[in-house]
C-alpha cells in the first residue's frame, strides 16, 4: 500500500529489508504488483567494489519515472553513501600531497613466507577516482534525497549494536602490544593462558608452560573444584560446554583465583618487583578502588609491563566473563567449509578475519553473513575458544603443517633433531601416537631395566596405523588420505591450535587500519540520505533515531501476548534434571505421551547436531510420525521421510500435518511458518540469553496458540536458577519500595516514579518463604518477568550506544550535506594535475554535439571509460570551475574553502585505536566524552534545532547516569566497567613424497636416513682425510655354539676341535688405534665384560697402521650359561686424602641433625647422589640388606667409616659375572639375527642355557629363548661405554655418571687423547669435545668429586617435596627481583629459607656446578636441570604446596635503604627558588612530514651542568613548544625554568648542600611513560610523561623525542606538591588532524609555557600543575625541621 501511494513518478521509492528477507520481500512485491496494478520491482545491489556509472544512474532514473519499487539491503544503501565519502577522502589526500608510509617491517619480521602469500590474496586494490564517478554519485544521492525510504523490520535494521558498516582505509599496522620488548604475541598469549584454566577443569591437562609448577597445579585444581561447584549450583552450564551464567559468582569466587593464575604469567614475563597484593588488587579492583596499589605500580612498572597489567585487569574484569558466557556455534564460531563456500558465493572478497577467526552467529549453526566482532580482544578470546571447542579445520591443519615445514626447511641439522620436527613429534605424543624414525633421547619407551623397546603398532578398524605417524619431512601434504590419519590424530590437540594461532592466524588478522569511514542505522533512519522515511516492525521498539520520531504501537497486542503466554491452560512446563544432555532431551520429546508435534528450539539447547541429524535422531529413537520437517542451510522447508530415510521438499512430500513433526532451529524461530494441525502441541526450550521478544516470536510459530494449540516449556536447571535469582531480587526490591511507600505514599491518582511501584495485574499467590514457583501460573509469570528484565538489560546497552550515535549524527549529517553541496571545490583542486584529461573534457564541452561522444575519448581512456554528451557540461564543472560569464558559474556563491571540507571529512571518518593503556586509566562517563566531541565540532551545529536535539539527548543521558547513581549508589569499578564497556563488547561490524612400501624395510630406511644425516653433519666440517689401509678386512666366521663355552678358567675346557669365543672377541681394554708410524697406540681400561669383535676391528691393526673405523651400530649381549651367572659387587678403588675430605663434607651435608651418623633415609640421599635407584626393586633389596647388617649402630645409623667402606666396595653396584657384551660388524649382526630367527622358541644352542640378545643404542632387536636382561647398572654402563667408543658427544647426566665410573681407572688426559685419536678415524665433526656435554669426563677424575653437589641437590629436592613445591616454584620464590636470574645472594637466602644452610665455600662450588653457561647467574633451565625432573613421578610423595605457609619475603637489596644526608636547618631555610627566563633551545622535532595539517615544533632548553660546589643552579621542568617551526625566541612568549640558590653561601665559597637539596626536594622522575606517539609518515615522534617518584611530587611539563627509547630521567626534575597548584592556563596549540591512527594533541600546560601531550583532542583528564609563586623561599612551603619533604606548619607568605 505504501509503495502504491508513494511511487508517483516523481520520487524514488526504496524498500530496505534485512538480507534474510530480501528474496521473500521481493517476491511479495512482484506478486502484488503483477496483476491488476502493475509496477516494476528492481533490486539495488552495491558494495565497495562496484563502480558508479551512468548506467546505474539511468536505471534509477527510469525506475523513478516508471513508478517502480527498489528493493535493497541496508548494506547496499550504506555502501553507496560510504563510496562517496571514500572518493572525497581520496581526492583530499591527493590534493594535500599526503602519502602514507608503507609498513612492511612487521610482516617481514613475524610472518612466514606462506602467511604473507595468504595475506596478499586479500589486498584491496588501490582506489582510482574519476570525475564522472563523482558526478553520477552525487546525482544518485539527489535521487535518494528526494525519494522515500521504506524500512521493514525497522528495529533490526536500525539496531544500534548491529547496524554499523565499516570501511577501513589506509595501510595496516600491527595491533598495539602484539610485538613488544617482552615478546611477540603477548596480547593473545595472555588470553590463551587465562582460558586454559577453564579447559584444565575438564581435561586435567594444561597447554601452557607451567606443568612444572606446583603452585600452578594448585591454583588450577582450585579453579577446577570451583567450576564443579558452579555447575552443581547452576551458576555454570555444562552443556554443550562450560558456560558462565552468573556474573556475581564469577566476580566473588572465580575472579580471585584467576587473578592468581594470571599473576604466574606476569612473573614468567619478569614483571619488576611489586608486592603481589598490590598486583592482585589492581587486577581485581582496578586503579580507582586501591589508590595505594595504583601509586606503587605506576612508579615501579615500565610501559610494557603497565600495559600487561592493564590488559590483565581488562581481561579479568570484562573480556573473560563475556567470552566464557557465550555458546560455541550459537553465539560465535568458525566458518565451516560449507559456510565458507556459501559466503564466497555472495561475497568473493571475504576478509581474513572472517576466514580465520571466530565470527558472530545469528543462531545455532548459522553464521552472520558479513559481520565480525568489533573489539580485537573479543576476536582473540572467542577465536581461541572456537578452535579449542571445534578443533582445527582441515584447511587450517594443512596451513599449519605447511607453515611448520617451511620453518623446518630454514633450520639446520638432521631432520629429526630440528626444532620444528621435535615440536611436531611432541604433538603426536600428546595425542598418544609415535613418530616413525630415530629421535635421540626423545619419545622412546624403556622397560624396567632401561631397554628401549619396539612398541607394536595399534591398528584401527580400517587397517591403518594410528600411533606410528610419518615424520614431518616425509609427510605428503597434498595427499588427503595421507594427511587424514594425522589430521584426525592432531586436530583437537591444543598445542597444535596454539601454534597455528600464534604463528599464522593472529599475526595475519590482528592488524588494523589507521582510519575508517562508517555508516550506521542513524544514516538510514535519519535525514542524511532520505528526506522521507517510514518504518514498521512486528516487534517494535522505542530505540530509534531521534529524527525517525516516536514509535506508534498497536494497542492491546502486547497484553494479549502476555496473557496467552502466562495462561496455564495454554502453556505448561517441565524441569529437566541436572544431568541433562542433548540426547536425553531429544529422547524425552521423541517418546512423550501424548506425542509432541513440534520442537521449537528458541533456547538453542540442541547443539552439536545439524538439523538433518536432529530429524534422523528423532525418527530412529521412538518418534511416532511419518516424517520430520526441518530447514536446510538455504532456508528451504525439507522433510525427512521415515520410509527410506529420504529427504524431499515439504511441498512434494504429501504427508498431512497430523502425521509429521516439525523442528524449528533457533534461527528459524522468527519469521518462519510451517502449517501445523489444529491440536498440535509444541515443545519449546528456553536459553540463558533470551528476551521476551524471542520467547514470543518462538511461541507464535504455533499460529493457533490459545485456540487449540499448546506449548510445553522445557527448563534446564541452569535457566531455572537464573529465574529464581531474578525473582528473589525483584521480591527484595519490592519489599524495599513498600517500606518507602509507607514513609511517603504516592498520590492515589498518579503512577509511581518507577515500574516497580505499579501493581502487578498478573500477581498470583507465590510460595511462602520467598522461594520461586516451580510450576503453574506463578512459574509462567516468573519466566515472563525474567525474560522482560533480560530485554530491559539489552535495551539499556543499546540505549547508551544509541545516544552516542544520535549525538554524532547531528554533526555527521551537516558535514555530509556540506560536502555534497560543495564537493566540486575539492574535485576541481584534486583533478587540476590531470592535465590531459581536463583538457579533453574542456574541449568536448566547448564543442558539444548531440549524441554519444564516447569515441572522442577512446585513445585517452583506452576504452575503459565512457563519457556522454548529455552530461559533459556538468562533468566539466567537476574538474574545472566555469568562467564568470557562464550560466553555470557559481562565482557569486561564497566558496567554502579546503579547510572546511577537510573538517567535514574528519567528522565523517574515525580514527582506529586499539591501544592498551600504559598508565593508570581513569574512567570517563559517556556524557563527558560526548560533551568534548560536541565542543570540537560545534561549528557544524547549524541551527537552534540541532542544538536542541543535542541538548535533549545529553539531558536524557545525564539523567540516566544520575539516576543510576541515586538508585544504586556509586557503582563499584567492576559494575561500572560492565555497563560502560558492554556495548563495545557486544558490538559487531560488517567489513607429499610417496609413502614407503614395505614395513619390513623400515630399518634399512632408518639406516639410510642416518647415513644421509651424517652426510649433512659433515657439510661444513669434513673429517680429516687420511690414507686408510684396507687389507685383512675379510670376515672371519665363527660357530654359534662357541657362545655357550664358559670363560677359560680352572676346570673348564673347550671341546676338542672347537675354538673358544675369546679367539674371536677380545677385551675392549685391548682396543687401540694407531694414526702415525712412530706414535704409541692408545687404549683405555674399560670394564672386563666389554668386548670387541675381531671382525669389527682386528686388534693387531692398532700396532701397524690406521684404519677407517665403522660406527658402533649393533652390540651383542650374551651369557654362555644362564645358570652360571652370579651377582658380584663392582669394586672401586680406594679413596685419596682429598677424596676422603670431600666425602666427609658431603657426609656432614647429609647428616641433617648433626648426630655424627646418617640414617637409612639420609643414606638414600647419598646413594641417589651416586645414581643408585633406591626407589626400585634392586634398591629396596639393598636397603633391606643394610638393616640386617651387624655394623650399623643401635640407632640404625651408619657412620662415616661404614659409608666410606660401602662406597669403596660398591656394595650397591651389582654386576653379573659370566655375562659379556661385544660390538659386532654389520655382517656378523645379520648372520646372528638370522640364527636367532631360525631358533625362535627354542634355545639358541641346543642342550645349553646360553642366552643372546642383539641391540642397537636404543632398541632391543632380537633375543634368544630364555633371555633376561642385566640389571640397570651393568646394562646402562655398557651402553655409555660403547657410545664413548663410538665417539658420540650427546649424553644425559646419568649416562655421564655411569661413564665416569666405568673410566675412573684412567686419568683425564688419557681419556681425552683416546677419544681424539679414535674420532680422527671416524666420520665425525671435528667439534671440541670439551665444549660438549662430554666435557665432564675430561676434567673430573671420578664420581666422588660430584658427591657434595649431588647430595646438596638431593637435600634441596627432598625439602621441595616436603613443601609441595616444584623447581619452578622454588626458583620464583628465590628470584626476588624477578629478572629470571639467581645470584649467589639469591641462592643463599633461598636455601636458608628452605632450611638448608651451606658454608660459603660449598655454596660457591654448588653455584659453579649449577651455572652451566658460566655467566655468573642461574637461570630457570639450569635450576630445573639440577633439582627438577621428578615432578611427573607418580610415586613421589609431595606435601601441601609450601606446607600451607606464605612464600618467603623478598631479599632486601644492598642500597635499598640509602642513608639520607641530614641537611642543616639553616641551609634549608636559606634556599631561594625563583622562575628564570630561558633563552637557549635545541630543536627536538617538527611536524613537517607527519601527515598532519597544522605546524608545530618541540624544543629542549639548553641547561648548564650542575657542579659539585655550586651555590646556584638552574633546572629544567620539561620541554617547550614553538610557534610553527620557529625557535621559541622568535615569538613574544617567555619560557621559564627554575633557579635554586643557596643564600647561606656565595659563588666564591660555593655550597656543599645544594646538590642534596635538589635531590631531596626536586628529584628526577622515577621513569617516563609514553603518553602518545606519531609513527606514520616519515617523521616519527614520541611524547613522554614523567612519573614522579612518589605522591609528594608532581611534574609540570613533558618531554619529546624522536626515538622509542625512554629519555634519561636526569633531563628534568619534579617539584614538591606544596609548591604547585592546578593550572589556570591550558591551551591547545596543535593536533594531528589529517593523519591517521591514534589521535594526539600538543598543549601549553601552565604559565611557564611548558609543553604537555594528550592522547586525543580533548583536554587532559587530570588538571596539570603550575607554580603557586614565581619567587619564594623553601621554608615558606616546607617544614625545614624535618629530614623529609613535608608541608610547612604555617602557610607561606606568598
Amino acid at each position: 500500500m505504501l509503495a502504491l501511494m508513494l511511487a508517483d513518478g516523481k520520487s524514488l521509492v526504496t524498500q530496505v529489508v534485512p538480507h534474510a528477507l530480501l528474496e521473500f520481500s521481493r517476491g511479495v512485491m512482484r506478486e502484488k504488483f503483477a496483476a491488476v496494478i502493475r509496477k516494476p520491482v528492481f533490486t539495488f545491489h552495491f558494495d565497495r567494489g562496484t563502480t558508479v556509472s551512468r548506467d546505474l544512474y539511468m536505471k534509477l532514473v527510469k525506475a523513478m519515472e516508471s513508478k517502480a519499487v527498489i528493493c535493497a539491503t541496508p548494506t547496499s544503501i550504506k555502501s553507496f553513501m560510504l563510496k562517496f565519502v571514500e572518493m572525497m577522502r581520496h581526492l583530499e589526500k591527493a590534493k594535500s600531497g599526503r602519502r602514507e608510509k608503507k609498513s612492511g617491517f612487521f610482516s617481514s619480521f613475524t610472518l612466514s613466507t606462506m602467511a604473507r602469500r595468504f595475506r596478499e590474496q586479500s589486498v584491496i586494490k588501490e582506489l582510482t577516482v574519476n570525475p564522472e564517478e563523482t558526478y553520477y554519485c552525487t546525482e544518485i544521492l539527489k535521487l535518494f534525497r528526494s525519494g522515500v525510504l521504506l524500512l521493514d523490520e525497522v528495529d533490526l535494521i536500525l539496531h544500534p549494536l548491529k547496524s554499523e558498516l565499516n570501511w577501513p582505509i589506509g595501510q595496516k599496522n600491527p595491533i598495539d602490544f602484539s610485538r613488544t620488548k617482552i615478546g611477540v604475541g603477548v596480547r593473545w598469549d595472555m588470553q590463551w593462558h587465562l582460558l586454559d584454566a577453564f579447559f584444565y577443569a575438564t581435561t586435567k591437562k594444561m597447554s601452557v608452560a607451567f606443568k612444572d609448577s606446583r603452585e600452578a597445579i594448585h591454583i588450577l585444581d582450585s579453579i577446577a573444584n570451583l567450576l564443579r561447584k558452579g555447575v552443581a549450583g547452576n551458576q555454570l552450564q555444562h552443556t554443550p560446554h562450560l558456560v558462565l551464567l552468573d556474573r556475581k559468582f564469577y566476580r566473588r569466587e572465580l575472579k580471585p583465583l584467576l587473578a592468581r593464575w594470571m599473576l604466574l604469567y606476569l612473573r614468567q614475563k619478569r614483571l619488576p618487583t611489586v608486592d603481589d597484593r598490590h598486583l592482585i588488587s589492581y587486577m581485581m579492583l582496578g586503579p580507582a578502588k586501591d589508590k595505594q596499589a595504583a601509586a606503587a605500580i605506576s612508579v615501579a612498572l615500565a610501559d610494557d609491563y603497565m600495559k600487561m597489567l592493564n590488559l590483565s585487569h581488562d581481561l579479568l574484569g570484562n573480556f573473560l566473563p563475556h567470552v566464557v558466557s557465550k555458546i560455541n556455534r550459537v553465539s560465535f564460531g568458525l566458518l565451516t567449509k560449507s559456510d565458507l563456500k556459501l559466503s564466497e558465493e555472495s561475497n568473493p572478497n571475504i576478509s581474513l578475519t572472517r576466514r580465520l577467526c571466530a565470527i558472530p552467529f545469528v543462531g545455532k549453526d548459522v553464521p552472520s553473513r558479513a559481520s565480525q566482532f568489533s573489539h580485537p580482544d573479543i576476536v582473540i578470546g572467542l577465536t581461541i575458544m572456537a578452535y579449542r571447542y571445534e578443533g582445527m579445520r582441515f584447511s587450517d591443519f594443512v596451513a599449519c603443517l605447511t607453515e611448520m615445514r617451511e620453518r623446518m626447511d630454514s633450520e639446520v641439522g638432521p631432520y629429526h633433531k630440528r626444532a620444528s620436527a621435535l615440536r611436531y613429534a611432541s604433538w603426536v605424543e600428546a595425542a598418544g601416537g609415535k613418530v616413525r624414525g630415530p629421535r635421540e633421547g626423545e619419545g622412546a619407551k624403556k622397560d624396567d631395566n632401561g631397554n628401549f623397546l619396539l612398541k607394536p603398532m595399534a591398528i584401527t578398524h580400517g587397517g591403518r596405523q594410528t600411533d606410528d605417524i610419518w615424520p614431518l619431512h616425509l609427510l605428503d601434504l597434498k595427499d588427503e588420505q595421507h594427511m587424514g590419519v594425522t589430521f584426525r590424530l592432531l586436530r583437537r590437540i591444543p598445542q597444535v591450535a596454539q601454534y597455528y594461532l600464534d604463528s599464522f592466524v593472529f599475526p595475519l588478522t590482528m592488524e588494523y587500519h589507521m582510519e575508517k569511514i562508517s555508516a550506521s542505522g542513524q544514516d538510514l533512519g535519519g535525514e542524511m540520505l532520505f528526506s522521507r522515511r517510514v518504518g514498521f516492525s512486528g516487534t517494535p521498539s522505542d530505540l530509534l533515531p531521534e529524527e525517525l520520531g516516536q514509535c506508534e504501537y498497536d494497542e492491546g497486542v502486547d497484553g494479549e501476548i502476555l496473557y496467552t503466554l502466562t495462561a496455564p491452560s495454554i502453556v505448561s512446563s517441565r524441569l529437566l534434571g541436572a544431568d541433562w544432555t542433548v540426547s536425553k532431551l531429544l529422547d524425552q520429546i521423541a517418546t512423550n505421551k501424548p506425542p509432541f508435534h513440534t520442537l521449537i528450539d528458541s533456547g538453542a539447547l540442541i547443539t552439536g547436531m545439524s538439523n538433518y541429524d536432529v530429524a534422523k535422531y528423532l525418527l530412529t529413537n521412538g518418534l511416532p510420525f511419518d516424517g520430520v520437517v526441518f530447514l536446510d542451510h538455504r532456508d528451504r522447508k525439507m522433510i525427512l521421510l521415515r520410509h527410506g530415510m529420504n529427504v524431499v521438499r515439504l511441498n512434494q512430500a504429501g504427508i498431512p500435518p497430523h502425521r509429521r513433526f516439525s523442528f524449528y532451529d533457533q534461527i528459524h524461530t522468527t519469521g518462519m511458518d510451517i502449517h501445523q494441525c489444529i491440536d498440535a502441541k509444541a515443545a519449546m526450550t528456553l536459553g540463558k540469553d533470551m528476551t521476551f521478544r524471542d520467547y514470543a516470536q518462538g511461541a507464535y510459530r504455533m499460529r493457533g496458540i490459545g485456540i487449540g494449540q499448546t506449548i510445553e516449556l522445557f527448563l534446564i536447571p541452569e535457566v531455572m536458577k537464573l529465574i529464581d535469582d531474578q525473582h528473589e531480587r525483584l521480591t527484595m526490591q519490592k519489599a524495599t519500595m513498600a517500606n518507602l511507600q509507607r514513609v511517603a505514599a504516592p498520590s492515589p491518582t498518579s503512577y509511581g516514579g518507577d515500574l516497580l511501584t505499579l501493581a502487578n495485574p498478573l500477581q498470583m499467590p507465590g510460595p511462602v518463604g520467598g522461594g520461586s514457583a516451580r510450576s503453574g501460573a506463578p512459574l509462567l509469570v516468573n519466566v515472563a518477568a525474567w525474560l522482560t528484565v533480560n530485554g530491559m538489560k539489552s535495551e539499556n546497552t543499546q540505549f547508551r550506544m544509541l545516544c552516542q550515535q544520535s549525538v554524532e549524527n547531528v554533526t555527521r549529517k551537516r558535514s555530509f550535506a556540506t560536502l555534497t553541496a560543495n564537493y566540486k571545490e575539492l574535485t576541481q583542486l584534486a583533478f587540476a594535475d590531470r592535465v590531459k584529461e581536463v583538457a579533453a573534457i574542456t574541449s568536448a564541452a566547448a564543442n558539444q554535439a548531440s549524441g554519444d561522444i564516447a569515441s572522442e575519448f577512446e585513445n585517452l581512456f583506452a576504452g575503459k571509460r565512457r563519457l556522454f554528451a548529455d552530461d559533459i557540461q556538468e562533468i566539466h564543472t567537476v574538474v574545472q570551475a566555469p568562467p564568470a560569464s557562464s550560466p553555470t558559474s557559481q562565482n557569486n556563491k561564497k566558496k567554502l574553502g579546503l579547510t572546511k571540507i577537510q573538517k567535514c571529512l574528519d567528522v565523517l571518518s574515525e580514527r582506529m585505536d586499539f591501544t592498551v593503556h600504559n598508565d593508570v586509566p581513569l574512567p570517563k562517563p559517556l556524557s563527558e566524552i560526548l560533551r568534548y566531541g560536541i565542543e570540537r565540532n560545534k561549528e557544524f551545529l547549524a541551527n537552534d534545532y540541532d542544538k536542541a536535539v543535542v541538548d535533549k539527548i545529553m539531558m536524557v543521558l545525564v539523567n540516566s547516569e544520575t539516576q543510576a547513581k541515586k538508585r544504586f549508589g556509586e557503582p563499584a569499578p567492576t559494575e561500572e566497567e560492565d555497563t560502560e564497556e558492554k556495548a563495545e563488547l557486544q558490538k559487531e561490524q560488517v567489513a607429499e613424497e610417496e609413502v614407503l612400501q614395505e614395513q619390513e624395510e623400515e630399518e634399512e630406511e632408518e639406516e639410510e636416513e642416518e647415513e644421509e644425516e651424517e652426510e649433512e653433519e659433515i657439510v661444513h666440517e669434513q673429517a680429516k682425510k687420511k690414507k686408510y689401509a684396507r687389507d685383512g678386512e675379510n670376515p672371519d666366521p665363527w660357530r654359534i655354539d662357541c657362545l655357550s663355552y664358559l670363560p677359560k678358567q680352572k676346570g673348564v675346557t673347550t671341546p676338542k676341535g672347537q675354538r673358544h669365543w675369546r679367539e674371536y672377541f677380545y677385551p675392549a681394554k685391548e682396543f687401540s688405534v694407531k694414526n702415525y708410524i712412530f706414535s704409541r697406540a692408545l687404549s683405555l681400561d674399560f670394564p672386563d665384560y666389554m668386548m670387541v669383535s675381531r671382525n669389527y676391528y682386528e686388534k693387531s691393526w692398532g700396532f701397524k697402521t690406521h684404519r677407517r673405523l665403522k660406527n658402533v651400530l649393533v652390540t651383542m649381549d650374551f651369557a654362555p650359561s644362564k645358570s652360571q651367572m652370579k651377582e658380584i659387587a663392582a669394586v672401586g678403588k680406594a679413596f685419596t686424602p682429598k677424596q676422603e675430605a670431600n666425602l666427609r663434607k658431603a657426609f656432614s651435608l647429609a647428616d641433617a641433625n648433626k648426630s655424627g651418623g646418617i640414617s637409612i633415609v639420609e643414606l638414600k640421599e647419598v646413594l641417589k647422589a651416586v645414581d643408585v635407584d633406591v626407589d626400585g626393586e634392586e634398591g629396596e633389596q639393598f636397603v633391606q640388606s643394610l638393616h640386617k647388617r651387624s655394623d650399623t649402630d643401635a640407632s640404625g645409623e651408619i657412620s662415616f667409616e661404614e659409608l666410606k667402606t660401602m662406597l669403596t666396595q660398591r656394595r650397591y653396584y651389582r654386576v653379573q659375572s659370566n655375562r659379556f657384551y661385544v660390538t659386532l660388524s654389520l655382517f656378523e649382526a645379520e648372520c646372528m639375527r638370522a640364527a636367532l630367527h631360525e631358533a625362535m622358541g627354542t634355545p639358541l644352542v641346543a642342550g645349553t642355557d646360553a642366552i643372546v640378545a642383539l641391540r642397537t643404542d636404543k632398541t632391543l632387536l632380537d633375543c634368544s629363548y630364555g633371555y633376561e636382561p642385566a640389571q640397570y647398572f651393568q646394562d646402562s654402563s655398557i651402553k655409555a661405554c660403547y657410545k664413548f667408543l663410538d665417539c658420540q658427544v650427546n649424553y644425559n647426566p646419568k649416562e655421564l655418571s655411569l661413564l665416569l665410573r666405568a673410566l675412573q681407572n684412567n686419568d683425564c688426559e688419557r681419556r681425552l687423547n683416546f677419544f681424539l685419536e679414535v674420532r680422527s678415524n671416524r666420520r665425525r665433526k671435528a667439534t671440541d669435545p670439551t665444549q660438549t656435554t662430554l666435557s665432564k669426563i675430561f676434567v673430573t677424575d671420578d664420581e666422588h668429586h660430584m658427591l657434595q653437589y649431588r647430595i646438596a641437590v638431593g637435600r634441596i629436592t627432598a625439602l621441595l617435596k616436603s613443601r609441595g613445591m616444584y623447581a619452578r616454584d622454588a626458583f620464583a620464590a628465590f628470584d626476588h627481583d624477578r629478572d629470571g636470574m639467581l645470584t649467589v645472594k639469591d641462592l643463599r637466602h633461598g636455601l636458608d629459607w628452605l632450611g638448608l644452610k651451606l658454608d660459603n665455600a660449598l655454596l660457591v662450588d654448588f653455584m659453579k656446578e649449577l651455572d652451566k653457561d658460566k655467566d655468573g647467574y642461574i637461570n630457570l633451565d639450569e635450576f630445573k636441570e639440577a633439582v627438577g625432573g621428578w615432578e611427573n613421578d607418580e610415586d613421589a610423595v609431595v606435601g601441601t604446596f609450601n606446607a600451607g605457609a606464605p612464600l618467603m619475603a623478598p631479599i632486601p637489596r644492598e642500597g635499598d635503604k640509602k642513608a639520607d644526608v641530614k641537611i642543616p636547618e639553616g641551609v634549608l631555610a636559606g634556599i631561594k627558588v625563583k622562575a628564570k627566563k630561558l633563552s637557549k633551545f635545541t630543536k627536538v622535532w617538527t611536524s613537517q612530514g607527519s601527515m598532519s595539517r597544522q605546524k608545530a615544533s618541540v624544543w629542549e632548553p639548553q641547561m648548564s651542568p650542575i657542579g659539585p660546589r655550586q651555590h646556584r643552579a638552574t633546572i629544567a621542568l620539561g620541554h617547550f613548544v614553538g610557534d610553527g617551526y620557529d625557535n621559541p625566541n622568535r615569538d613574544d612568549r617567555d619560557r621559564w625554568g627554575l633557579e635554586i640558590t643557596d643564600t647561606t653561601t656565595n659563588w666564591v665559597g660555593g655550597s656543599n648542600w645544594l646538590i642534596h637539596v635538589l635531590d631531596r626536594f626536586m628529584p628526577h622522575p622515577a621513569r617516563f611513560r609514553l603518553a602518545w606517539s606519531l609513527t606514520h609518515g616519515n617523521n616519527p615522534f614520541y611524547a613522554w610523561e614523567p612519573m614522579p617518584p612518589s605522591e609528594k611530587f608532581v611534574a609540570l611539563g613533558f618531554i619529546g623525542s624522536q626515538t622509542d627509547n625512554p629519555p634519561d630521567v636526569k633531563c628534568m626534575r619534579c617539584l614538591p606538591r606544596e609548591w604547585c597548584k592546578e593550572t589556570g592556563y591550558l591551551h591547545k596549540v596543535w593536533d594531528d588532524s589529517g593523519s591517521g591512527g591514534r589521535e594526539g594533541s600538543v598543549w601549553i600546560f601552565n604559565t611557564l609555557y611548558l609543553i604537555g601531550f594528550v592522547s586525543g583532542s580533548d583536554p587532559p583528564g587530570t588538571r596539570p600543575y603550575d607554580l603557586k609563586s614565581r619567587r619564594f623561599f623553601l621554608r615558606e612551603y616546607n617544614d625545614v625541621k624535618k629530614d623529609f619533604v613535608s608541608p610547612a606548619n604555617t602557610p607561606g607568605s606568598r
